[in-house]
């Protein structure tokens, strides 16, 4: 889809000049008395609905026109359905968003036959990172990331729903570190939280939010410890600490003291493509074909809602230590975290196949 980027800059420099929004200058979109789906591919009360209810409220607040937005909730099969429905039936008039998660967004790069719409033509209005540390059970004899090396003479075993979302990636960087870990599928969530606690597994990703729901306790009573983040993009798309845990070193430097040389080659790319999809754990999107006019009310409102001290304990809650992509970022983003090639695609099949005799 074409977008009028010099139109935008040209409102954007416009008001600055005028030190109002450059949105509220040009803009004729009025959602007056109109009323907003926002479908959520999940039950009530899980993490995805109550970050679309974070924002359905304030939207209607922020929103040209001060339209009713509501929340409907079409659970099941790894978010397939509802994300399957809004493909379907969303309008491109603004009326109508998703609220996903990335395990929806990986069903779809994995060609998952249950995903019947195409992530790539949506258009991400907001992606908000969920990064993630490794934790290894304090049995297995380490106590810091300094442990790590002598993990390799460990058998570790890790839990999780599937290979097919986060745990491939998580499995690739494992196998670089020179780690045995034997993979538990089909426990995930609170039962893989009490497994860790009881040492039935001995490694496990968390992201900052569940570590501190989750694993903080069980960090500070000796039980299990930290030994790695996978970092964090900076402003000008470095891979640095997470600032959530600044103390870590990176994947990447673990990887570089272990082997003695860089992350390179396909590798480095599909590590890559983890930080990206971390960085776009919870998103809102637009249907295809939605005009740019609408997108970027749409993005005005949520900068607003960021920014508005209001709600700046809310915001601390689900955003944490990371900033947000927002419009124009967020779809460069995307467009990063989907882009995997058929050469890529081929490396990771081939690697999974042999090291788990799986299928991709």
């Amino acid at each position: 889809m074409k977008r009028n980027f010099l139109a935008a800059a040209a409102a954007a420099v416009l008001g600055s000049a005028f030190g109002t929004s450059s949105f509220a200058q040009e803009s004729t979109v009025d959602f007056s008395g109109k009323r907003i789906e926002m479908i959520v591919p999940f039950k009530a009360g899980g993490a995805t609905d109550v970050y679309g209810r974070f924002f359905a409220g304030k939207l209607s607040d922020h929103l040209p026109g001060n339209p009713t937005v509501v929340v409907s909730n079409i659970p099941g099969a790894g978010g397939m359905p509802g994300a399957n429905q809004f493909e379907a039936r969303a309008e491109p008039d603004g009326t109508a968003l998703i609220a996903m998660t990335v395990s929806t967004q990986l069903n779809w790069l994995f060609e998952d036959p249950a995903a019947q719409f195409d992530l790539k033509e949506w258009r991400p209005l907001i992606l908000t990172p969920q990064r993630e540390v490794a934790l290894v059970h304090t049995d297995t004899g380490a106590s810091d990331p300094e442990d790590v090396k002598a993990l390799q003479d460990v058998e570790l075993r890790y839990a999780d729903h599937s290979v097919r979302g986060l745990s491939i990636f998580r499995l690739l960087g494992f196998d670089g570190l020179g780690l045995d870990v034997t993979p538990v599928w089909g426990v995930s969530g609170g039962p893989a939280r009490i497994a860790m606690e009881r040492g039935e597994i001995n490694l496990a990703f968390a992201s900052s939010a569940a570590y501190r729901k989750d694993y903080a306790s069980m960090v500070d009573s000796g039980i299990v410890t930290p030994i790695f983040s996978y970092g964090d993009f900076d402003a000008d798309g470095n891979i640095v600490r997470d600032p959530a845990f600044p103390e870590l070193p990176t994947y990447l430097e673990l990887y570089e003291q272990i082997n003695g040389s860089d992350l390179s080659g396909p590798e480095r790319e599909l590590y890559e493509m983890h930080l990206q999809f971390t960085g776009a754990s919870k998103s809102l999107f637009l249907p295809a074909d939605t005009p740019d006019d609408i997108y970027d009310a749409y993005v005005a409102a949520i900068r607003e809602i960021i920014d508005d001290p209001d709600y700046a304990e809310e915001n601390a809650k689900f955003f944490g230590e990371h900033d947000q992509a927002v419009g124009d970022k967020a779809s460069a983003n995307m467009d990063q975290a989907l882009a995997l090639s058929d050469d890529l695609r081929g490396y990771l099949g081939d690697w999974l196949k042999k090291k788990y005799g799986l299928d991709l």
